[in-house]
């Protein structure tokens, strides 16, 4: 699936099979998610939407909303060294994986 810039598609469980598939936009704001159920029901929200499977616990609901916030401020850039494009977390990472092990190899 190809990403559409400013949205992200992919977030939840990621054995295979159990894959979530929402549309969320880019840039969620802090506590925009909600974490909502009880006993052993547990979901993200987005508004009065539900946007993941139900977990059975809601620290496994909590994982979740963070790593969809934390996959909604991803930015594909170009890398400082190689040109090639890679998804950074911000202007503080702008090296590829492989050129930054490349560069401590070398210091």
């Amino acid at each position: 699936m190809k990403r559409k810039p400013g949205m992200i598609t992919r977030f939840g469980n990621t054995r295979p099979g159990k894959m979530e598939i929402a549309t969320v936009p880019a840039n969620l704001e802090p506590g925009t998610l909600a974490v909502r159920g009880s006993g052993t029901t547990w979901a993200v929200y987005l508004g009065s939407e539900r946007i993941t499977r139900f977990f059975t616990f809601h620290e496994a609901a909590y994982q979740a909303a963070t790593a969809i916030e934390h996959r909604s401020r991803l930015v594909e850039r170009p890398c400082l060294t190689c040109g090639e494009p890679m998804l950074s977390t911000g202007p503080h990472h702008r090296m590829c994986n492989i050129c930054r092990e490349t560069a401590q190899e070398i210091a």
